[in-house]
């Protein structure tokens, strides 16, 4: 089963073979938003911040389920382009909302993780850029992906 949900730009894709009993969602909360960045400065911003991308998953069933995503190695706008920059510390994941146990693990890599019927697992994703002083203004974009794939059959 794979669940694919895009970050700047949405789009879902789900695809369930015939015999799947199981229903799994990623619900996209928030995007990934640097918001306004003066030129020549660095942006760094931290998974579970406010500007950080946030997803909630959901199974119907108790699963084991790896989550990898496809980042974008810049963002464009009018033909410009800044570099975006994923450290091995940008992405995390927890079973509660609420600020406590945030399991980490680099968005580059993906990660492992079970699921209880019901229970949601959120997870979030924050980034890095460094800005040129000569930088042209603009409103940059690129699309980043969250693919949660299970493992059982």
């Amino acid at each position: 089963m794979v669940n694919k949900v895009s970050g700047i730009f949405f789009s879902l894709l789900l695809v369930f073979p015939l015999q799947a009993q199981n229903t799994l969602s990623i619900i996209r909360l928030r995007d990934l938003n640097a918001g306004i960045i003066i030129a020549g400065s660095q942006k760094e911003i931290s998974p579970g911040s406010p500007e950080s991308a946030w997803f909630e998953i959901q199974s119907s069933r108790n699963d084991q389920l790896n989550l990898r995503f496809t980042l974008p190695s810049f963002l464009a706008a009018s033909g410009a382009q800044v570099a975006i920059n994923f450290s091995t510390i940008m992405a995390c994941w927890a079973y509660k909302i609420s600020p406590g146990i945030r399991n980490t693990f680099d968005p580059r890599q993906g990660t492992v993780l079970n699921i209880s019927a019901g229970e949601p697992v959120y997870v979030w994703l924050g980034s890095s850029s460094t800005i040129s002083s000569q930088q042209q203004a603009g409103n940059y974009t690129n699309i980043l992906t969250l693919t949660a794939t299970s493992t059982s059959p």
